[in-house]
């Protein structure tokens, strides 16, 4: 870990890949070596971190390759879920809530995380803490349109599983156009759920 922890952090995208490659390796090993989480997250996290921080990088290869090494790591036991929502979740500073990458590669994490696990204690996603952090990123208004394109799909990958009764607080901050494009997207989730499974009742959530 400590010859990742190192090679992440390097400026040189040759460098990071090559980085990654030890990490996957790494995150192989752990799924035949089961070391108990408690003992091994302190030991990888200043990993995560770094990232979590390559997400707003400049270079497109970076943060896709950022972005695929968290969803390994939230996949594997011995780090979890839970670990990488905490990670993805923290506060933004300031001067980043200025730029868009910063803010579109936190949400694409956790977007990833909604769409592959269950919002419950356990992976530390409750909608209370999903949408308050779009919210206070400005995602739903914000002036780039990946960003608001990225708000869009954690709010249809949150009504998946959850229903709309639970979004109206955040749906309320939308923008009547907005509103109607979003409700668009939930009757087309809603039509795939039943067209996957038209033995459920006709009530949709």
């Amino acid at each position: 870990t400590n010859v990742v922890r190192v090679s992440v952090d390097d400026k040189f995208s040759q460098v990071f890949t090559a980085s990654l490659h030890l990490l996957d390796d790494l995150l192989g090993i752990l799924k035949t070596v089961k070391v108990p989480r408690a003992a091994f997250v302190p030991i990888i996290e200043p990993i995560i971190v770094s990232l979590v921080d390559k997400l707003s990088d400049g270079s497109d290869r970076i943060r896709r390759g950022a972005r695929k090494a968290l969803d390994g790591m939230a996949s594997t036991s011995s780090i979890g879920a839970a670990t990488i929502v905490t990670q993805t979740l923290k506060p933004i500073s300031s001067k980043q809530k200025q730029l868009w990458r910063p803010i579109l590669g936190r949400l694409q994490v956790l977007y990833d995380l909604v769409s592959q696990y269950d919002i419950d204690a356990q992976t530390n996603l409750s909608v209370e803490n999903i949408m308050g952090f779009v919210k206070n990123l400005g995602a739903f208004a914000h002036q780039n349109g990946e960003v608001r394109d990225a708000a869009k799909d954690i709010t249809v990958a949150v009504q998946k599983q959850m229903g709309s009764d639970v979004l109206q607080p955040w749906l309320a901050l939308l923008r009547p156009k907005q509103l109607e494009e979003y409700q668009a997207a939930f009757s087309g989730e809603n039509i795939q759920r039943k067209a996957a499974n038209p033995d459920a009742g006709s009530t949709v959530r």
